[in-house]
């Protein structure tokens, strides 16, 4: 199945507890909701010295529970300037992505009945460690992943399902097949970024299209962020995607013997820039106001 190994952007997250060794659940995953460039951060030696000087970005991060109170996180500089630059891009980036036989576009209101009516397959909750949401929470979370500045979400389009012509800035909500998916939160590394693939569509599965969708969105990832590695989590049994990844380069670097999970990663060289940009072919970027 060309799915990812779990989905930590939905309503439960995993988390490793090396005391109890086994899963915990957190109901109330936190996002980045508001970025707030207005107020220094004061900081103490042992801060400057842990994350630099001159910090101006307070980084709220919100439950998703309303009753719950805002917290605040200390962020590197490097870290607050990139979040800060994709906030500003991310409200001004509406792109599609044209390949040869997948049409990346952003995910929009127009595409959550279609996304919820996938999450109720018990396979496809399985395969990526989701839970069920009503279709109300799901306008909430689509709403949720097109703000976030630290995500980049695009819904795959299979072009042989498009009808008409493709008119960039159009859901074509008839062709929507899966998505694909990166989360730039690591505060180590802000240039490194998690990516996930799903083809929800069995029609749609087996025909390349998982593969051209990783490849576009790790080149769009690339120019436009600046991402220098990618990681991809995924469960030791979804041999798909394990040699889809593989195929494409990535190696092992470790194990989760909690969660079964193997973390695959690919560091961005010159050379293989290059090699990313010839597997994909022709590629064209539409963007509009």
């Amino acid at each position: 199945m060309d799915t990812p190994s779990r989905r930590v952007t939905r309503s439960l997250t995993k988390v490793e507890s090396p005391e109890q060794g086994k899963k915990t659940s957190i109901k109330s995953k936190q996002n980045v909701i508001c970025l707030d460039m207005s107020t220094p951060i004061n900081v103490t030696n042992s801060d400057q010295n842990r994350y630099g000087v001159n910090i101006g970005l307070r980084c709220w991060m919100m439950s998703s529970s309303s009753n719950d109170s805002p917290k605040t996180q200390y962020v590197s500089k490097e870290t607050s300037e990139k979040a800060a630059q994709n906030c500003i891009e991310r409200d001004r980036m509406k792109v599609s992505v044209v390949g040869e036989k997948v049409i990346l576009v952003p995910y929009t209101r127009e595409h959550v009945p279609k996304y919820h009516d996938w999450m109720q397959d018990s396979a496809i909750l399985e395969a990526t460690a989701s839970e069920p949401l009503t279709l109300e929470q799901e306008y909430d979370m689509q709403v949720s992943w097109t703000q976030d500045p630290l995500k980049q979400t695009f819904i795959v389009l299979d072009k042989e399902l498009v009808v008409g012509d493709f008119i960039p800035g159009d859901p074509h909500v008839e062709a929507m097949v899966g998505d694909v998916n990166i989360y730039m939160n690591d505060l180590d590394d802000p240039q490194m970024a998690e990516i996930e693939i799903m083809i929800a569509e069995l029609k749609s599965r087996g025909k390349g299209l998982a593969q051209e969708s990783v490849l576009i969105m790790m080149v769009f990832a690339v120019e436009n962020f600046g991402i220098h590695a990618f990681h991809a989590k995924i469960g030791e049994s979804n041999k798909a995607s394990l040699n889809l990844f593989h195929k494409l380069g990535f190696q092992k670097i470790s194990y989760s013997e909690i969660f079964k999970e193997v973390t695959l990663e690919l560091t961005i060289t010159e050379s293989t820039r290059e090699k990313l940009h010839q597997l994909i072919g022709n590629m064209v970027t539409h963007s509009w106001p």
